[in-house]
């Protein structure tokens, strides 16, 4: 449900940074819209656990990368 970051750039996203030698991670959260981590609707349980989920994995990542480099 992202006009702005599509599927089809998803694709196109994944497919450069598959060519990267960089650490890279896509997650991808039904029902949300762009920005949902920040603006979504904390009264729907879907977008709430989407945002916490969206959070939890983004901290998750920065320990692992940033710890290790």
């Amino acid at each position: 449900m992202d006009a702005i970051f599509t599927a089809a750039k998803r694709h196109e996203t994944e497919e450069i940074l598959s060519k990267k030698s960089t650490p890279w991670q896509i997650c991808v959260y039904s029902d949300t819209e762009h920005g949902f981590a920040v603006k979504g609707d904390m009264s729907t349980k879907k977008a709430r656990f989407a945002k916490e989920q969206a959070f939890a994995q983004a901290v998750a990542w920065f320990e692992e990368y940033l710890e290790n480099a």
